[in-house]
């Protein structure tokens, strides 16, 4: 199977990696707080439907390693899931040492670790793991570091152990297309978020304008892709590619498309207005995740659509 043409380069230069760890020692907390790890509760309602899954396919006593952890969410929420042994790594010393403090105060250090290294490299553990996570992590990568990290993957699990892989997937079609009714309603969920301004009912307060133009100075990256210098979304069936030489993939399912945007904008909206904002987030987050259900639906995802896609691998036998 040939590569689909996209821009991801097959290496990346000194000067690009150095803008990418800057990036990530700069917006760690805005990533945690607000664009992607979010509240627990979020977390529970956007994504705790697919966090069930991967505890699942670990098993009772499973021992499960997340490559790419950033600063450890998800492995927060894989051992309040049930979870036994949980290790999370990545190259960033500014999530770690977040991921780290969390896990103490959180009273998870004796079941969740933490350690900085890179995530694509073959002696990362001697350890083997009953499943190997890789959540927003590969597209963040070239292609010379996804055939890497995928070659090691085996290594790192136990025979019959599973590798879950999720990452976003962009769609573009040449011909156009309708906007969907679903995202159309995404967005109007999160424009709600910033109603009253002009009558001054929606004030920003100091402290939401200074995350805000934290976000305004957030995309380093090249337009459609970003924000991130080496961000770089899958095209449809790229990552097949890199997985099938090594992984059989038995299930493929779109888990995610647009919610995590309407609840960014409502966060932001709670620093400024938290009493009437702690109200109203449940239950538009609820409808947010109900509308990603019929965008996951959909057969042909809205042109620009992200769609955070999950795939359930199997080494090939040889690979282990």
């Amino acid at each position: 199977m040939s590569e689909p043409t996209n821009s991801r380069p097959e290496s990346t230069s000194a000067e690009t990696e150095k803008r990418e760890l800057q990036w990530w020692q700069e917006f760690a907390e805005l990533e945690q707080r607000f664009a992607w790890v979010q509240t627990p509760a979020m977390q529970r309602i956007l994504r705790g439907h697919y966090v069930r899954e991967i505890v699942d396919y670990a098993g009772a006593e499973g021992r499960i390693l997340e490559l790419g952890c950033g600063v450890g969410w998800l492995c927060f929420v894989l051992a309040e899931s049930g979870a036994k042994d949980v290790l999370g790594v990545d190259f960033s010393p500014a999530q770690i040492a977040i991921a780290k403090k969390k896990a103490e105060s959180n009273g998870l250090a004796g079941r969740v670790h933490f350690r900085c290294a890179d995530g694509t490299q073959d002696n990362l553990s001697t350890e083997l793991y009953d499943c190997v996570v890789v959540h927003g992590f590969l597209h963040h990568l070239n292609k010379s570091e996804i055939r890497r990290a995928m070659a090691s993957v085996p290594k790192l699990l136990k025979p019959n152990g599973a590798f879950i892989v999720f990452e976003p997937v962009r769609h573009e079609y040449e011909m156009e297309q309708p906007i969907s009714q679903r995202l159309n309603w995404q967005r109007k969920l999160a424009g709600f978020a910033n109603r009253g301004q002009r009558f001054g009912v929606r004030r920003i307060s100091k402290e939401e304008k200074h995350w805000r133009d934290l976000f305004a100075h957030r995309s380093w990256g090249l337009a459609p892709h970003g924000p991130s210098p080496k961000e770089i979304p899958f095209a449809p069936g790229e990552l097949e590619t890199y997985l099938t030489p090594h992984f059989i993939i038995e299930r493929k399912t779109v888990c995610m498309a647009f919610s995590h945007i309407v609840t960014q904008e409502w966060l932001l909206r709670e620093v400024s207005h938290p009493l009437s904002t702690r109200l109203l987030l449940p239950w538009i987050a609820r409808v947010a995740a109900w509308l990603d259900k019929g965008l996951a639906a959909e057969e042909k995802p809205p042109d620009g659509c992200w769609t955070f896609t999950m795939f359930v691998c199997r080494p090939r036998i040889g690979d282990e």
